[in-house]
């Protein structure tokens, strides 16, 4: 009990203490003297001793503070051989909890690096997806690095999860790591590592980076288009010979991992205008995987609405269980930019919004209000062949209108619009840099 790093003390039936591990004399001042023969009540004074030893009730998990210590308490009844019904009572500092949790946090971060998903999660109806989904399983089985190509909200790390858990690497660590969210310089420490001292404010010890700690398994790297030049020279070495070196060392730790990467760019072009190098390209794209939008995936739509909406539905217990026959016709003409992440939230909104069990057209024109350019019938005709007699068609989208739209009714707030919009806060940067949007 003396090597215990929790103070250990118990008392006869009238709260006397009868025994204290070494733990309580470095916390309780006993002036030098026994804690054995004094009352439990000089140090806790809240504590209901009684209600311990005569009613039997355990006191768990509770709050006392003494000098100046937060003191987390259990005390619990102990009955001796003679009949007489005493207590053992353990307690802790908080302080020391909280260490212990700080680490519990740290090796549970690495040792959480797993992929969730399977290609069974992936919801379809469509062939083009039957495609894509069938290439994917045949890759999972090479150990070639891969190129996942597809607009924000596809699903690319959905994809790269499921190839990871459907390949001979699937019982080694998922790393994923989002490039465009990280700036260089702390990317760079991330990816690779770093020793002691190495820049001002480096953990004591050192850290390893992402690749070390996909050892044997696949990192996953996010947004590859957005690496800076100097980064990307690194990665390329990494990619070649198989081997990093941390921050601040001259250390060469071989490492052996398989690359998936994504991106929403045409990397083609940027190689054609010098922002990414040729052969890092060589090294990414061995083998390629293009995710269509949702858009052009027509049976998938409203397949994937429904399964979404119902999933609202057993999660909350909202009144929506699905659309009607006109909100339905309506939202298949919206052209989701933010594909199926934007689906979710748009499910989720309606959801909460609408208090009929079908979304009407007005419904889902109050959720997506800054898209009803797009779903209303002032637009053009879809085709040459309708008349004025015929069914609504719908204008086109305007993206940058919409992102316009949006960033009025936020005041600016690039995290807001881009949540609203269902697009990472970064994608919305690079389309404002596209269409020249400045804030002031």
């Amino acid at each position: 009990m003396n090597y215990s790093f929790q103070g250990i003390l118990s008392t006869d039936q009238n709260g006397i203490i009868t025994f204290a591990n070494k733990y309580c004399y470095s916390i309780l001042d006993s002036g030098h003297a026994l804690l054995t023969g004094r009352s439990i009540l000089d140090f806790f004074p809240n504590l209901p001793v009684e209600e311990v030893t005569r009613n039997g009730k355990k006191l768990l998990s509770e709050l006392h503070i003494y000098a100046s210590y937060h003191l987390m308490v259990n005390c619990v009844p102990a009955p001796d051989n003679s009949g007489n019904t005493g207590c053992v009572l353990t307690f802790q500092d908080t302080s020391r909890i909280q260490a212990d949790e700080l680490q519990v946090r740290k090796k549970l971060r690495h040792s959480s690096f797993q992929a969730k998903y399977q290609f069974s999660n992936i919801l379809h109806k469509s062939r083009i997806m039957d495609s894509v989904i069938s290439d994917a399983m045949t890759y999972s089985y090479s150990d070639s690095n891969i190129l996942i190509c597809g607009e924000t909200g596809t699903g690319k790390e959905l994809f790269a999860q499921s190839i990871h858990n459907s390949s001979p690497r699937k019982n080694h660590p998922f790393v994923a790591i989002n490039c465009s969210a990280l700036p260089e310089n702390l990317l760079e420490s991330e990816l690779f590592g770093y020793v002691e001292g190495a820049f001002t404010g480096a953990s004591k010890g050192g850290k390893m980076g992402f690749f070390e700690l996909a050892h044997k398994g696949t990192i996953f790297l996010d947004e590859i288009g957005d690496v800076s030049p100097n980064l990307q020279s690194r990665l390329l070495r990494v990619l070649q010979e198989r081997e990093v070196v941390r921050l601040g060392s001259d250390t060469v730790i071989p490492v052996d991992v398989r690359v998936i990467s994504a991106t929403n760019k045409n990397l083609k072009e940027e190689v054609a205008n010098g922002r990414f190098r040729q052969d890092l390209l060589y090294r990414l794209d061995v083998l390629e995987l293009n995710l269509p939008p949702l858009r052009n995936r027509e049976q998938d739509a409203l397949f994937l609405l429904s399964q979404l909406i119902s999933y609202e539905h057993e999660r909350t217990g909202c009144i929506l269980t699905g659309l009607s026959e006109e909100g339905a016709s309506l939202i298949t003409q919206y052209p989701w930019p933010g594909n199926i992440r934007e689906m979710r939230n748009f499910c989720q909104r309606l959801s909460i919004l609408t208090q009929n069990p079908l979304a009407t057209p007005a419904d889902i024109l109050k959720v997506l209000p800054d898209a009803a350019a797009a779903l209303t019938p002032n637009g053009p005709k879809k085709t040459d062949r309708s008349t004025p007699g015929d069914a609504p068609v719908y204008s086109l989208y305007d993206e940058r209108e919409e992102i316009l739209k949006a960033l009025y009714t936020f005041h600016n707030s690039r995290t807001k619009t881009a949540e609203f919009l269902g697009i990472d806060k970064s994608t919305l940067w690079r389309k404002m840099k596209k269409y020249h949007i400045l804030l002031p």
